[in-house]
């Protein structure tokens, strides 16, 4: 039987600490982080959930429950469809569903961030400046003109 838990990375941490998700099955141990961060003051130890008096935390917790739900689903799939469950697989499958973003190409920002992270090797310190003065103006511009970016979607 398949079990799923969230634990926080480090639960005496005096600052933010990441939520784990753990997920066990047929005798194996999968732990994949959330992405999210809290306090472990507004975590509910008992319920593995933030705490409902914290700000934010009904949208936390109906992350935490779509992971919980996405990984049992990968599980039966994978399971139904006789599909060898390794965490390599689950992880793939979950970052799809969870984060789907990720998956999709990249923007001009993104372009540029690289250009600029790129070109801090053979450029001067000046140079990189007047680019990330660039990348600044035009992310500006384009806040101030309400904009959805003409070149969000690069290939």
């Amino acid at each position: 039987m398949a079990k799923v838990n969230f634990y926080l990375k480090d639960k005496k941490a005096k600052t933010e600490t990441l939520v784990y998700l753990f997920f066990s099955y047929n005798d194996v141990r999968l732990k994949y982080s959330t992405g999210e961060k809290i306090y472990p003051k507004n975590w509910n130890f008992e319920n593995q959930r933030v705490k409902k008096s914290f700000a934010g935390s009904l949208e936390i917790n109906n992350l935490f429950d779509r992971i919980q739900e996405s990984v049992q689903k990968i599980h039966r799939v994978a399971i139904t469809e006789n599909h060898i469950l390794t965490n390599e697989y689950l992880k793939e499958k979950l970052d799809k569903q969870i984060n789907p973003d990720r998956n999709l190409p990249k923007g001009f920002f993104d372009f540029l961030s690289e250009f600029i992270e790129v070109n801090k090797v053979s450029k001067t310190h000046r140079t990189i400046q007047k680019y990330q003065t660039l990348e600044n103006h035009l992310k500006d511009f384009q806040s101030k003109k309400k904009l959805h970016s003409p070149l969000k979607k690069l290939m």
